[in-house]
């Protein structure tokens, strides 16, 4: 579904499937959204939905043994960062989109959900409950640094089941942490915070902030 974030207008069925996972990511342009969803094996397949001209789907990556799960647009639109269980265990990696083939593997020692730096320069994803990153190239040709702990497992809070476990600044000098609450029972909704910054500042003065 989409809908307009001041809440004006209605909403619209952008696609109706069973087998559709979460959507993931829109591409920078805003002509593409990543997605998920079952292929004919019961493995979890990375399709984009175009949002413009006829909008029929696309399949983008496809595998009959294995899933590939939670694709995310880089910050130029010009790759898609993703994690595969296709080595035996969760790991991350990158593809071009729209562009060539290949593929490169980010993570070493298992990893999951994803995140890219605004800046299109990071990469950062979850392994275990440490928050990791790379340095990211694009010229001459893509690749990526050692992965290291950015934030650490004694730091980061519980991994949540969902995939929005994490998320980094603008400025990729903080991370928002999604904490799995003890609560059950709990109907879901999407809830937008206005005046986030200033709210943010309230809760963690400049001098208590890490």
């Amino acid at each position: 579904m989409t809908k307009p974030s001041d809440g004006s207008g209605s909403e619209e069925t952008l696609l109706s499937s069973a087998k559709v996972g979460p959507p993931s990511s829109w591409s920078p342009d805003g002509r593409f959204l990543a997605y998920w969803q079952l292929g004919p094996t019961g493995k979890w397949e990375i399709w984009v939905l175009p949002l413009e001209g006829e909008r029929k789907p696309k399949p983008v990556v496809t595998d009959n043994q294995f899933d590939h799960i939670n694709p995310v647009f880089s910050p130029d639109g010009k790759y898609s960062a993703y994690y595969s269980n296709e080595s035996g265990r969760s790991e991350v990696y990158v593809r071009p989109f729209g562009q060539g083939g290949g593929k490169w593997q980010i993570s070493t020692g298992g990893g999951a959900n994803p995140v890219w730096a605004r800046s299109g320069k990071q990469l950062f994803y979850r392994e275990s409950e440490n928050i990791m990153g790379v340095d990211v190239a694009t010229q001459p040709d893509f690749s990526a640094s050692t992965p290291r702990i950015i934030v650490p497992a004694t730091v980061a809070a519980t991994l949540s089941s969902g995939l929005d476990a994490f998320d980094v600044s603008p400025d990729g000098h903080r991370f928002l942490v999604h904490r799995q609450s003890s609560e059950t029972g709990q109907s879901l909704q999407i809830n937008v915070i206005l005046n986030w910054s200033e709210e943010l500042r309230r809760l963690a003065p400049a001098n208590k902030q890490p």
